[in-house]
């Protein structure tokens, strides 16, 4: 067995706890595509990101649930939130 399973990540076991690092590539890929003041269409978006259009769409749901990233009134995607700055889990305490 184990012909369809992708190989290992070199990233796992060496996260360093960001929200980032919990994405899936293919959402890291088109996170990282967004820009903060030119919204891209999913096409473009798909394109910088080298994935294909129906998985940059996927991935832009994920990440607008998660508040990474809007669509604006033309259905065009910014980036409004930095995750590679955020906590996946819980908020830190005051103190740490």
């Amino acid at each position: 067995g184990g012909a369809l399973a992708s190989p290992p990540d070199p990233t796992d076991g060496a996260t360093n706890g960001t929200a980032y690092d919990a994405l899936t590539r293919d959402q890291a890929r088109v996170l990282d595509a967004l820009d903060w003041r030119d919204p891209l269409d999913v096409h473009t978006v798909a394109r910088h990101a080298g994935v294909a259009p129906s998985v940059a769409s996927r991935a832009l749901s994920v990440l607008a649930r998660g508040g990474w990233a809007a669509a604006d009134a033309t259905s065009r995607w910014l980036l409004i939130r930095r995750a590679d700055l955020e906590q996946p889990t819980l908020p830190r305490t005051v103190g740490e």
